[in-house]
């Protein structure tokens, strides 16, 4: 598998003869050509916040954590059993690439989930 990124809010994922194009919608900065890695999950991410260290961008001092705390909001709506909203949970924060650079680079990751399952607040 490769995969290259011809923006910011693209990705090009080549596996043998396939290509899938992920990609965010217009109104997130996107070119709307593929699904949004939250649609291919079926999370629907209503916020991400995080605060910049800029000094190292503006080249004023080498900045070990750019990004110190993130704040993301994740709001869930599924039908099934509780125990698979619990697997999601889990293995978003085991797999997901973008967790998983915030969190080893040592930034303070915080979550709030917004869950409905079967029609109720989970």
């Amino acid at each position: 598998m490769t995969a290259r990124c011809p923006s910011h809010a693209r990705t090009d994922v080549s596996i043998r003869d396939l290509v899938t194009i992920i990609d965010e919608p217009v109104e997130h900065g996107g070119t709307n050509l593929g699904a949004s890695p939250t649609e291919k999950t079926g999370l629907d991410v209503q916020s991400l916040n995080a605060r910049f260290d800029r000094r190292g961008v503006m080249l004023e001092e080498e900045i070990e954590i750019p990004f110190p705390d993130v704040a993301i909001t994740i709001t869930l709506s599924a039908q099934g059993r509780q125990d698979a909203l619990t697997d999601v949970k889990t293995n978003l924060r085991r797999s997901c690439p973008i967790a998983k650079i915030f969190t080893n680079s040592g930034s303070n990751v915080s979550e709030n989930w917004i869950m409905t399952l079967n029609g109720k607040e989970a």
